[in-house]
């Protein structure tokens, strides 16, 4: 909340240090932001997050030296993430009346308070607020899957002996939030979906035990940032970093890193943009390769969703009904609500595999069409290069040689289709893009539909031999691709691909992508064809 301080019923230190002239550099004013935690000053050039002196259930900020050990633990958490942000943790000395801010270094006056003191920045370089502004694009998303894909891998790990992410620790926080919500609901409706979704909770931890446990055992249990949603998300400097680490409870912390990727997923969702969400993960999964954590993906949603129901519906409880503040947490709480039973309900995933030659447009096209399915899309170029490396670039030489050998071919392929039957059993739809062009290679995927009883279509994309060149000799220019495709391997494709099976027409859908495409389309052609719509 910003306002003068003049209108705010602020402490007498926040007062006085709403005055230019008691800071160690130039100032020309300062504003106030409240939170139910601390006080943030913004000076222009720097800002200072001062703790509230607080005793709650879930933090202690009620002694000074508490204060000042939490401001520590921030400065060193977020400095992990953001460290040209996060500067330094200061004292502020003085009285109340006449403050001094200075270095903690060195410091020998008796202490009256501390601070943390960050860069600051417009507060409409938030994600959130670039969001709503319009400012924040899907290519956005690739920049932030980056950034936490980056976060997770540099986090520390914790060790089997570890008492975090165990079933135990997972399971108490889910279920208390039915049990925190009930006594706050009366709608004989809500009160219904909510004993529906603490009873999928409670089963989903029986299923998933031997998942959660191996994932800690693993090492998928890290010290995240805790917190990690738009608003704790900004644009500084030019690039997109992480700010406001959970510092008072390492349980928030310590957590599985698809957990705190869920939580991002479920907040984009919540504002209505389920497009970027799934370019989010999607980028995040290629970044990562952790295809296996997408297990728990629902239930993180489910768990995140209703964390924030629980928060909106404390919020309305404590406000009188019909005025701004009840009505729009009680508005938040039903959208989570039912983010929440969406995500739960049984259905019937589907299977796209691409087939087309290289340069027919699959990528680009399966890319557009993992945001509006949605669907979580695997690349078989990216996936043979995690499992085997880079390998040594085809020169036209050696076409079924090295990284590309019929027996690293086949086996990319069998473990694409391991990963799927994974993402299927967690009832999400899955796109393969790969080429396809043999029989045994699409009958992987026929089995597995069979099995799994999925849908399955196959999107054969198809263009222009000019068309096809042209594409591959920009990308050899361009050198960014994760495709290793030259002119001489696309002549080879030509001559032994073989042709669809009358079997596979059958679950054909072709686009030519010399003409302009427009993914939205072939996504309405795929659902009219599966009988379904888009998102169902």
């Amino acid at each position: 909340m910003h306002a003068d301080a003049a209108q705010q019923n602020l402490p007498p230190l926040i007062q006085a240090l709403c005055r230019p002239e008691v800071w160690p550099h130039p100032v020309q004013g300062v504003r106030v932001i409240e939170t139910h935690i601390s006080w943030i000053l913004l000076t222009g050039d720097y800002a200072y997050k001062i703790k509230r002196p607080l005793d709650l259930e879930f933090l202690d900020f009620s002694t000074l030296e508490k204060r000042r050990a939490a401001c520590e633990a921030e400065l060193r958490l977020n400095a992990r993430v953001a460290p040209d942000l996060y500067q330094s943790v200061v004292a502020i000395s003085g009285s109340e009346s006449r403050p001094v801010v200075s270095e903690l270094d060195g410091h020998e006056q008796p202490v009256l308070e501390y601070a943390v003191r960050m860069r600051e920045f417009q507060q409409d370089l938030q994600l959130d607020r670039q969001l709503q502004s319009g400012d924040l694009t899907l290519s956005d998303m690739d920049e932030l899957a980056s950034v936490v894909a980056v976060i997770h891998e540099q986090a520390p790990r914790s060790t089997p002996d570890d008492a975090w992410g165990t079933v135990e620790a997972i399971a108490k926080p889910a279920l208390d939030n039915f049990s925190m919500l009930e006594p706050l609901i009366d709608d004989a409706g809500d009160r219904s979906t909510l004993l529906r979704l603490a009873e999928w909770t409670t089963t989903q931890i029986a299923l998933l035990r031997p998942r959660f446990e191996e994932r800690r055992k693993t090492g998928f249990v890290r010290e995240c940032h805790g917190d990690l949603h738009l608003s704790n998300l900004a644009r500084f400097e030019g690039n997109i970093v992480a700010f406001d680490c959970i510092e008072f409870d390492p349980a928030l912390r310590w957590r599985d890193v698809m957990s705190e990727s869920g939580f991002l997923v479920m907040d984009l969702a919540a504002r209505q943009r389920i497009d970027m969400a799934w370019r989010f993960l999607n980028r995040y999964l290629e970044l990562t390769g952790d295809y296996h954590g997408v297990a728990l993906l629902r239930f993180y949603i489910v768990y995140a969703s209703m964390v924030r129901a629980k928060i909106a519906a404390i919020r309305a409880e404590q406000d009188i009904p019909g005025t701004p503040v009840y009505t729009e947490a009680a508005r938040h709480y039903r959208m989570h609500l039912a983010l929440a039973e969406r995500a739960t309900r049984p259905r019937t995933p589907v299977i796209i595999a691409t087939s087309g030659l290289s340069g027919a447009g699959k990528t680009w096209l399966t890319s557009r069409l993992a945001c509006v399915f949605p669907a979580i899309r695997m690349r078989s170029d990216i996936e043979r290069k995690r499992l085997y490396g880079s390998g040594q670039q085809t020169d036209g030489t050696e076409i079924e040689g090295g990284l590309y050998n019929p027996d690293t071919t086949r086996a990319t392929y069998e473990y694409l289709r391991d990963r799927a039957r994974d993402l299927l059993a967690a009832n999400f739809d899955v796109i393969v893009d790969a080429t396809f062009l043999k029989c045994e290679q699409r009958k992987l995927f026929l089995d597995l539909a069979r099995e799994s009883a999925a849908s399955l279509v196959i999107l054969r994309c198809v263009a222009d031999d000019s068309v096809l060149r042209e594409r591959i000799l920009q990308r050899e220019w361009d050198g960014a691709d994760a495709s290793q495709a030259t002119r001489a391997v696309l002549a080879h494709q030509q001559t032994t691909a073989e042709p669809l099976t009358d079997e596979e027409q059958a679950f054909t859908i072709s686009v030519d992508t010399s003409q302009e495409t427009d993914p939205l389309r072939v996504a309405g052609d795929i659902c009219r064809k599966l009988g379904r719509e888009i998102s169902d």
